[in-house]
């Protein structure tokens, strides 16, 4: 009785989760397609995702502005290099921000083509979150996703035509590049 019992269960999950399907790739300026395979492609409830943006994002700005600031005053003396690292600095520090997230409802890996799977619960209010670092001409190049449920089509790609943002500071005004699509997630502007 028990076994049928867990059984019907099993099935009862699984029958109310749809597969989601997908590709990561970066299109170059040359026009080549870049496959991005191991990318981790997590799965959140919106509710979930964006109360840690909420009650994380002042310590990343504070960060972030820091660097912003001393990026100014390098080149404001004219010390463009120094400005460059520390915008650099200013970058990665979104990608980090991200390392304290919770564990994902759901997560897979994309293959070496970049392709992946993910099974999806059917009926609640989701987000796809990935990010990607490639290295170029010994730069490193950072991507970033954040996708809710009514902007994904199938397939799902995660390409340069849907990346998030690349500075916490402009995570408001830069969900998409307008306020329409941060309201859709939940998230309120930076005062």
């Amino acid at each position: 009785m028990k076994i049928l019992l867990l059984t019907a269960f099993v099935v009862m999950s699984f029958a109310r989760c749809l597969a989601v399907e997908g590709q990561a790739f970066i299109a170059t300026k040359s026009g080549e397609n870049v496959k991005l395979g191991l990318v981790q492609i997590c799965l959140y409830r919106r509710a979930d995702f964006v109360a840690f943006i909420e009650s994380n994002k002042s310590a990343g700005l504070a960060d972030e502005d820091r660097m912003d600031s001393l990026a100014t005053k390098a080149s404001a003396a004219g010390d463009h290099n120094t400005a460059l690292f520390w915008r650099t600095r200013a970058v990665a520090t979104c990608h980090t921000f991200f390392n304290a997230l919770p564990a994902p409802l759901r997560s897979t890996k994309t293959d070496a083509d970049g392709k992946f799977k993910l099974q999806v619960p059917d009926g609640e209010d989701l987000i796809v979150f990935a990010r990607a670092k490639r290295v170029v001409a010994a730069k490193d190049e950072l991507y970033l996703w954040i996708l809710p449920k009514e902007e994904w089509e199938e397939p799902l790609f995660l390409s340069n035509d849907n990346l998030a943002w690349f500075e916490l500071k402009d995570l408001p005004e830069q969900l998409g590049s307008n306020q329409a699509r941060m309201k859709r997630l939940g998230i309120t502007p930076r005062e």
